[in-house]
């Protein structure tokens, strides 16, 4: 990219060069008739005594560029002009004026079109104001609205007149249309942003949506180091923007790039600027390879903040001293927010704009809604005083926080001596809070502590402060905080005997409670109500009998949860789907498989470009008529399976987003096997022949709604094709394209987030022959045989996926009677793993009498289950700072920390409640193998690659799994290993079952 761009400046040189440039004093030419069609705009490179104007003509013709220190351009000493030529292939003009003043304001005009700009101020200006938003695109309306406050934000204050921070993705993709349609807007119908365009200059950060930016980089051709980074300075400041989709790891040229400019520049502020959040607040995840990687760098060169945008709202975290700032509310479509989120202390969904004013050693950061309320303002202090602190105190006003009371408050004192025994002032001090329950606890600049979020039960939280004594990090004392809750009901459990439900069968619910001490309750005293997601479908008694009131026209699932109320306490219960529809013959078989990763729901533009992290689907217009791809992985359908009905079945995103008419044709990838494509892609897939057309679908009117208006028809005959094919086996990806014309917005896999029924699901009903056996259930609904914890069709084997029996004493294991209710017919495929774990208490459930197995694992129960398989044992020193004496899983990561087989996910935390990606299981069976010598395993790199994803494989987890793979304990699904997705009770129990077994066979157990 460094050679082409490059070599880009120096043609673009040349043409300026050879461009007719006068300058003059008292003389105007005129120049020919001309049509502009982008701009005027700015482009700010980095100088306080220049500034470039870009602009594009319909024809290619030179235009007249004034400019000078009056408004009205009159003949005078002060105004010059230059007459400029077009360069590349689309009448491009651009025109670097230079030999200006710093901090000084300049008019131009350029045939007709007229603009002013504030040069940058001077070298050792102490002050300055400047402007932020991102995630501009899709929705122009919204931006010129943004863009309004940012004019009058210059207006009431012309020292804003200076620079708009935009943290990518500009345009909803990196094409003319797009750029031309969101960006460079008509001044009639968006006066605000055009305005805006020819009066300030902005610096953008590339987004994902700017794909390879090749648009983008021709329109603001800023003076990139390499690919699309750079820095600059501005004032009293220096900022770097970095690239987020080209290499930052440790050596790669972007990181040692950044670590050299932020330790060489001179400048009292430094900010970074890229697009994806380290730490936000939903929908998109956080980006781990900042945390891992970039945050360091802004810790050690003293960086108070980052800002970017990728979620569509404003978010702000502080971690270790430094602010992250999610500026997302540019224009897109916004985004829900969730300040439960790590290290999140404001969270708001608005478009907004944000004001930097920085004075000296102080920077006051307001964002502010379109509306003119303020979202907050913060102070943010980048002075280092040497304080010479020897001990910080922290000492809490009292200990408990009742968080049912909005009044309930904690004060936090905070003292400190230095190094002679003396107090220290910490006036002026830059003090930070810190909780290890930042989900549940806010903790406000001046110390107090209010509740955010109730816990389920009873907790304790620590709080710490920490100062930055000169360079170095003080850290006080932990304070324990005790979390009550209002004595009486906490947590209701439901579940049910069986999954499925028709005209001539039943289903038995069964409720369990527990209280604020996690103590279980009686029912004697509850109230209770039954709810259902869809109306009119099934029936449930005041005893939890569930029967059909009124028979679908297809199978279909209903989620039951129930109100409960007890002494005034209402809460409502966990929920369990129920599969009802028209009864079944002794040979059909219910599938219901929702889509398992970010990247099977697939938005293709008509340009061809990708949006493969949407948090929506837009079926199927959006800017254009687009292509979808719904990739349905691990289907447990058998070759040649006969299928009797199949939809799928979709939730309401945008209620108030339906176009018509509505006519959308679903084909089925024609292949026997779906698999992921780098690059991706969508419209060069082959689709099927056939083809079912879906038309004139009711307008989606209700958010979440998920019932019989957003199914497809029936798309069996597509299915049936696909299961036909000579490839097709279980276990195989079934791909579904969609095209047409009007629009119903649904959720996508990522913007169901954790509520997993709003996720696109496929619901096939099919027949098989006597002699192929079936077995449903994957812990997904899909039915599979026993798994290898990915949901791959495997039996416990050799390491070449051959079923092999146990030997080396470990004769085939005796099924006990699995002690569990909900663990049905629907995990068929995992009862005997559950039942022998269980059995040998490897494994525990939820209660007596229930275990989840559709509940993803966390990572503290991953380890009880290896602890208990492998029967570790050590002495114990230490634990992790996040894991407190009375929690259940207390002794077993104190095991694996001993033993090292767990390091925690760094500054001595394991984050025990968090779910567990499989790559962390591979790593930790991997370290449990090699510490107890109970199984040799061995593997290279070169061993992944027959999985099309082993580049989303993180650094520290490759070898892990290319053990896993060559000794068969992982298998993959198909060409994909899926190294960041997350396992369920049940799966996880599969695999720990493989590893059992495989231990007995060698005799290791």
């Amino acid at each position: 990219m460094k050679d082409k761009l490059n070599g880009k400046w120096r043609v673009l040189s040349l043409i300026v060069g050879v461009c007719t440039v006068l300058f003059t004093v008292g003389i105007f030419n005129v120049s020919a008739a001309s049509n502009i069609i982008k701009g005027p705009y700015l482009l700010f490179e980095g100088s306080n005594t220049a500034m470039s104007v870009l602009w594009q003509t319909s024809e290619d013709q030179s235009n007249v560029l004034k400019w000078g220190t009056e408004p009205t351009l009159t003949v005078t000493s002060s105004t010059y002009e230059a007459t400029v030529g077009t360069y590349g292939d689309d009448n491009q003009h651009m025109f670097n004026i230079t030999g200006l003043q710093p901090q000084t304001k300049y008019y131009y005009e350029v045939d007709g079109e007229a603009g002013s700009f504030v040069t940058a101020p001077a070298d050792d200006a102490t002050s300055v104001k400047f402007l932020s938003y991102g995630d501009s695109r899709t929705q122009p309306n919204y931006q010129d609205q943004v863009a309004t406050l940012a004019r009058q934000a210059y207006e009431a204050d012309p020292a804003y007149q200076t620079l708009l921070l935009n943290s990518g993705d500009i345009a909803s993709s990196d094409s003319e249309s797009n750029w031309t349609a969101q960006h460079f807007v008509p001044k009639s119908a968006y006066p605000n942003l055009h305005t805006l365009l020819t009066e300030v200059p902005m610096v953008g950060a590339r987004g994902n949506h700017e794909g390879v930016g090749s648009v983008y980089e021709k329109y603001y051709p800023y003076p990139y180091v390499e690919d699309f980074y750079w820095s600059f300075d501005y004032g009293p400041i220096h900022i770097a923007v970095v690239d987020e989709y080209t290499d930052f790891k440790p050596g790669s040229a972007q990181y040692n790039w950044l670590e050299n400019d932020l330790a060489s520049t001179k400048k009292s502020w430094k900010i970074v600027m890229g697009h994806q959040p380290a730490w936000g607040a939903g929908t998109h995840g956080n980006n781990t390879d900042l945390q891992e990687y970039i945050h360091p760098l802004l810790k050690q060169f003293g960086v108070p903040l980052y800002l970017n945008g990728h979620n569509h709202n404003y978010a702000r975290a502080e971690f270790e001293g430094v602010e992250y700032i999610t500026s997302g509310g540019g224009g897109a479509p916004s985004y829900d927010v969730d300040p439960t989120w790590p290290n999140i202390v404001k969270a708001d969904k608005s478009y907004f704009l944000t004001e930097f004013d920085v004075e000296g050693d102080q920077m006051v950061v307001t964002s502010r809604r379109i509306d003119g309320t303020v979202i907050e303002t913060i102070t943010v202090n980048n002075a280092q005083v040497q304080l010479d602190i020897s001990e910080l105190t922290l000492t809490p006003d009292k200990d408990t926080l009742q968080m049912d009371s909005p009044d309930s408050s904690i004060k936090l004192g905070l003292s400190a001596m230095n190094s002679h025994n003396a107090n220290v002032d910490l006036s002026g001090a830059n003090v930070k809070y810190y909780t290890d329950k930042p989900d549940m606890l806010s903790i406000a600049a001046d110390g107090t502590v209010t509740a955010k979020n109730k816990p389920v039960f009873n907790e304790s939280a620590q709080v710490w402060a920490q100062i930055y004594d000169g360079s170095k990090l003080v850290t006080s004392n932990k304070v324990t905080i005790h979390l009550e809750n209002p004595d009486g009901l906490a947590e209701a459990t439901l579940t049910s005997d069986v999954n499925s439900v028709s005209s001539n069968s039943k289903a038995q619910l069964s409720l369990s409670l527990k209280d604020n001490l996690g103590v279980d309750m009686d029912l004697s005293s509850a109230t209770i109500q039954y709810k259902t997601s869809i109306d009119d479908i099934l029936k449930v008694s005041a005893s939890g009998i569930v029967t059909m009131q009124n028979q679908p026209l297809r199978t279909m699932s209903v989620n039951i949860w129930a109100e409960v109320t007890v002494q005034g306490i209402s809460i409502d219960s966990s929920k369990v789907s129920i599969i009802v529809g028209p009864p079944l013959n002794g040979e059909s078989h219910v599938l219901v498989s929702p889509i398992k990763g970010q990247y099977d729901d697939t938005e293709e533009l008509a340009d061809g470009t990708l949006d493969l992290e949407s948090s929506d689907l837009e079926i199927v217009t959006e800017e254009s008529n687009q292509q979808i791809l719904l990739r349905f992985a691990e289907l447990a359908i058998p070759q040649g399976a006969k299928i009797l009905d199949a939809y799928i079945q979709f939730s309401v995103d945008e209620p108030d987003k339906n176009v018509d008419p509505f006519d959308v044709n679903i084909y089925a990838e024609d292949v026997a096997n779906s698999e992921l494509q780098n690059p991706p892609n969508v419209s060069s897939r082959m689709k099927t022949k056939n083809f079912v057309n879906w038309k004139d679908a009711p307008a989606w009117t209700v958010e979440h709604e998920a019932g019989p208006d957003q199914q497809t028809p029936n798309v069996a005959i597509l299915v049936q094709e696909i299961a036909n094919k000579d490839g097709w086996k279980e276990g195989n990806t079934l791909g579904f394209i969609l095209t047409g014309q009007g629009t119903r917005t649904a959720e996508s896999f990522e913007g169901a987030g954790d509520n997993e029924d709003q996720i696109p699901q496929l619901h096939v009903i099919y027949t098989t022959a006597a002699s192929v056996p079936t077995q449903p259930g994957n812990g997904d609904g899909n039915p599979t045989q026993p798994g290898n914890g990915n949901g791959n069709p495997t039996q416990p084997g050799n390491g070449n996926g051959n079923p092999t029996p146990p030997v080396n004493g470990g004769s085939e294991p005796v099924i006990p009677v699995n002690p569990f209710t909900d663990v049905n017919s629907q995990y068929d495929w995992a009862n005997d793993a559950i039942a022998v774990l269980a059995k040998q208490g490897i494994i525990n459930g939820t209660s007596a009498t229930t275990f989840e197995p559709g509940k993803r694992i966390t990572r503290a129960d991953f380890m009880e289950m290896l602890v208990r398989m492998l029967d570790l044992k050590a002495d114990v020193t230490s634990n992790f700072s996040d894991v407190s004496a009375n929690d259940y899983y207390y002794k077993a990561l104190n095991i694996v920390k001993a033993l090292g087989i767990a390091n925690g996910t760094g500054d001595n935390k394991f984050n025990p409640r968090d779910f567990i990606s499989r790559q962390d299981m591979m790593v930790l069976i991997s370290r449990a193998m090699e510490v107890t010598n109970k199984l040799d395993l061995s593997g290279m790199p070169a061993d992944l690659n027959g999985f099309k994803d082993k580049l989303s494989i993180a650094p520290y987890a490759i070898d892990a799994a290319a053990e896993m793979v060559k000794a068969g304990i992982i298998q993959g699904n198909g060409s994909a290993l899926n190294p960041k997705g997350q396992a369920t009770r049940a799966e996880t129990a599969q695999m720990i079952y493989r590893l059992y077994l495989m231990l007995q066979k060698n005799g290791s157990l």
